[in-house]
Order: C-alpha cells, then sequence, then structure tokens
C-alpha cells in the first residue's frame, strides 16, 4: 500500500475527446496540457514530442502512469519532481531522467485517461518545493568563478 490514494473512478472512464495531461519538467515547473487523441485515440505522437523521443512508460498505480523518455538516462537531465513522484508511489528506480508525461490508467481499448485529480495536486506540491530548490543551484553555480 502507498501513501497515496487512488480512485477506482479511472478505470471505468471511457477516452473520449482531448486527454489531460501533466507535465514535469527537468527545470522542476509542471504544465498542464490537452491534447488532441489521434484517429486511433492514441496519443503516441505528443508523448515523443513531449520527451524528445521513444517512450517508456511507468505504471504508477492502477490509474496512473509516467511516461519518460527511453534512453533519457544517457540524454537527459535528471527530472526531481518525477523521481520523487515515482518513489513515492512505491517505484524502486531512484532516478527518471528528462521531462515525464503523466496520465491516468487506460480505458477498455488501452488508451490512456486524463491525469488524475489527487495526482496534480501532489505534482504541483512537489514541483512547488522542487523548483525554488533547483533554481537555487542554478543561481549558485553561475556565481562560482
Amino acid at each position: 500500500m502507498t501513501a497515496f490514494q487512488t480512485s477506482p473512478l479511472g478505470a471505468a472512464q471511457e477516452s473520449r475527446g482531448p486527454l489531460r495531461v501533466a507535465v514535469a519538467k527537468t527545470d522542476g515547473t509542471l504544465v498542464m496540457e490537452s491534447w488532441t487523441r489521434e484517429e486511433d485515440g492514441t496519443t503516441l505522437t505528443q508523448m515523443q514530442q513531449a520527451v524528445g523521443g521513444l517512450i517508456d512508460v511507468v505504471g504508477l498505480t492502477e490509474d496512473a502512469a509516467m511516461i519518460v523518455r527511453d534512453d533519457g538516462a544517457v540524454t537527459c537531465p535528471p527530472n526531481l519532481v518525477a523521481s520523487a513522484i515515482a518513489t513515492a508511489l512505491g517505484r524502486t528506480q531512484p532516478v527518471y531522467f528528462g521531462d515525464a508525461v503523466f496520465v491516468g490508467g487506460t480505458d477498455r481499448a488501452g488508451n490512456d485517461l486524463d491525469v488524475p485529480a489527487w495526482l496534480v495536486t501532489i505534482l504541483g506540491d512537489v514541483a512547488g518545493i522542487v523548483r525554488p530548490l533547483l533554481m537555487s543551484a542554478d543561481a549558485t553555480d553561475e556565481n562560482r568563478p
């Protein structure tokens, strides 16, 4: 059992219309976006654009998943927000790299559902802690000779 409870409603939802996602950037910012689904109901192209390459899906709970760049560990900076969320939800990989897209579970056809409200709240809280720390570290680095 994790520290966060999931909503059983995610599994009953159907994917219709745009997909609401949360994108956690490596600089600590959190961006909410609404993506238009492709004809087949997926958003694969947008996911690949958001992470900058091929994707890897990390299951977080029954109604939440994180999408990261497949080769992010060798091509991207660490993502402290994504890493903190994944660790809090029981994932054992300590660090995730690159921008991360958060979505809900999947419908019966396997298409992604909107990011759940409980996860958006937690992401906002974590980003609010991480971003000032990253900005402070950047300022310190700029002042070094």
